[in-house]
Protein backbone atom coordinates (compact mmCIF):
# COMPACT_ATOMS: atom_id res chain seq x y z
CA UNK A 1 0.00 0.00 0.00
CA UNK A 2 1.37 3.24 -1.31
CA UNK A 3 1.49 6.18 1.85
CA UNK A 4 0.08 9.10 1.41
CA UNK A 5 1.95 12.12 1.81
CA UNK A 6 -0.74 14.92 2.75
CA UNK A 7 -1.67 12.45 6.24
CA UNK A 8 2.45 12.88 7.44
CA UNK A 9 1.89 16.84 6.82
CA UNK A 10 -1.22 16.63 8.77
CA UNK A 11 0.67 14.17 11.51
CA UNK A 12 3.68 16.94 11.71
CA UNK A 13 0.96 19.64 12.46
CA UNK A 14 -1.14 17.70 15.14
CA UNK A 15 2.90 16.72 16.71
CA UNK A 16 3.35 20.68 16.54
CA UNK A 17 0.08 20.92 18.36
CA UNK A 18 0.33 18.30 21.25
CA UNK A 19 3.76 19.04 22.14
CA UNK A 20 2.87 22.60 22.73
CA UNK A 21 -0.40 22.00 24.63
CA UNK A 22 1.74 21.83 27.99
CA UNK A 23 2.78 25.91 27.82
CA UNK A 24 -1.08 26.87 27.33
CA UNK A 25 -1.62 29.23 29.75
CA UNK A 26 1.67 29.75 31.05
CA UNK A 27 2.60 32.80 29.20
CA UNK A 28 5.70 31.43 27.96
CA UNK A 29 5.11 31.83 24.34
CA UNK A 30 9.04 31.03 23.07
CA UNK A 31 8.98 27.48 25.21
CA UNK A 32 5.88 26.74 23.84
CA UNK A 33 7.11 27.74 19.80
CA UNK A 34 10.09 25.86 20.51
CA UNK A 35 8.29 22.38 21.62
CA UNK A 36 5.57 23.37 18.68
CA UNK A 37 9.08 23.36 16.17
CA UNK A 38 11.20 20.59 18.04
CA UNK A 39 7.90 18.49 17.22
CA UNK A 40 7.28 19.49 13.72
CA UNK A 41 10.91 19.26 12.82
CA UNK A 42 11.41 15.93 13.86
CA UNK A 43 8.11 15.00 12.08
CA UNK A 44 9.97 16.55 8.97
CA UNK A 45 12.74 14.58 9.52
CA UNK A 46 10.88 11.15 8.97
CA UNK A 47 9.34 12.12 5.52
CA UNK A 48 10.14 11.29 2.42
CA UNK A 49 10.44 14.83 0.87
CA UNK A 50 13.08 17.68 -0.46
CA UNK A 51 11.46 20.75 1.59
CA UNK A 52 12.24 23.60 1.49
CA UNK A 53 10.89 26.30 3.46
CA UNK A 54 9.77 29.08 1.21
CA UNK A 55 7.85 31.17 3.91
CA UNK A 56 8.90 30.95 7.98
CA UNK A 57 8.98 32.49 10.80
CA UNK A 58 11.17 35.39 11.00
CA UNK A 59 14.70 35.59 13.01
CA UNK A 60 13.92 37.58 16.06
CA UNK A 61 16.15 37.91 18.68
CA UNK A 62 17.43 33.98 19.31
CA UNK A 63 13.76 33.08 19.37
CA UNK A 64 13.45 29.56 17.88
CA UNK A 65 11.79 28.69 15.02
CA UNK A 66 11.45 27.19 11.33
CA UNK A 67 12.86 29.55 9.14
CA UNK A 68 12.98 30.54 5.27
CA UNK A 69 15.67 28.90 3.46
CA UNK A 70 15.80 25.65 6.00
CA UNK A 71 15.45 22.41 3.84
CA UNK A 72 12.96 19.85 5.56
CA UNK A 73 12.28 16.10 4.76
CA UNK A 74 14.96 13.41 4.35
CA UNK A 75 16.10 14.52 0.76
CA UNK A 76 16.74 11.14 -0.15
CA UNK A 77 16.81 10.86 -4.29
CA UNK A 78 13.69 10.89 -6.29
CA UNK A 79 11.18 11.85 -3.12
CA UNK A 80 9.06 14.71 -3.97
CA UNK A 81 9.85 18.21 -3.78
CA UNK A 82 7.91 20.60 -1.75
CA UNK A 83 7.37 24.44 -1.35
CA UNK A 84 6.80 24.53 2.37
CA UNK A 85 5.21 28.11 4.00
CA UNK A 86 5.25 26.97 7.91
CA UNK A 87 4.50 28.95 11.01
CA UNK A 88 4.20 26.47 13.74
CA UNK A 89 2.31 28.38 16.41
CA UNK A 90 0.93 31.64 14.97
CA UNK A 91 0.31 34.66 16.96
CA UNK A 92 3.43 34.56 19.18
CA UNK A 93 4.24 37.97 18.57
CA UNK A 94 4.38 40.75 21.05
Amino acid sequence: MERVIEFDFVRATEAAALNSLRWLGRGDKEAADAAACDAMRGMFDLMNICGEVVIGEGIKDDAPGIFKGEQLGTWYPGSPEFHIAIDPIDGTTN
